[in-house]
């Protein structure tokens, strides 16, 4: 007979904090989740610049970030890319979303929507951690994952 396979406790309140996390990222960016394919969170200013840069980090990435600095824009310039933020530390986690959809605007959502549920998690590991309580690491992730400074970038925009 085999044995059930136990889970410590901790890997469960982590699969739960995220859990709630992920659903109260999904609720707070609503309508969001419906567009993820072809709506930008905040208008199309600075979301469809970082989009892009992501895109052409996922490009790079994939061939070995071979001209990685020459990006195709403000020609006739070189080493465009560092006129702004390269974003390579996000690309590294996006590029595979990037390279499986073809989508551009998906990656920069899940790059998005996971910065919210990181945020609320991780606060809530670092409260709980200092405090040992957990109401006060869930009260406290919830206030860093929904800061209005956050909050008031959420306005969705159609590309």
């Amino acid at each position: 007979m085999a044995q059930r396979l136990r889970v410590a406790p901790l890997v469960w309140e982590a699969l739960a904090v995220i859990g709630s996390f992920t659903v109260l990222t999904l609720a707070m960016t609503y309508p969001l989740a419906r567009e993820i394919t072809r709506g930008l969170p905040g208008g199309l200013g600075d979301p469809l610049l970082n989009t892009w840069t992501l895109a052409w980090d996922a490009d790079r990435l994939r061939h070995g970030l071979l001209g990685l600095w020459d990006a195709p824009i403000f020609y006739p310039y070189s080493t465009t890319l560092a006129y702004s933020e390269h974003l390579l530390g996000i690309a590294v986690l996006t590029a595979p979303v990037q390279w499986l959809s073809g989508n551009p605007v998906l990656a920069y959502n899940v790059a998005f929507l996971m910065s919210s549920v990181l945020a609320g998690a991780g606060m809530y590991l670092f409260t709980a951690s200092l405090t040992g309580t957990r109401l006060a690491a869930l009260v406290a992730g919830v206030a860093f994952a929904c800061l209005p400074f956050r909050v008031a970038h959420l306005g969705t925009s159609r590309c």
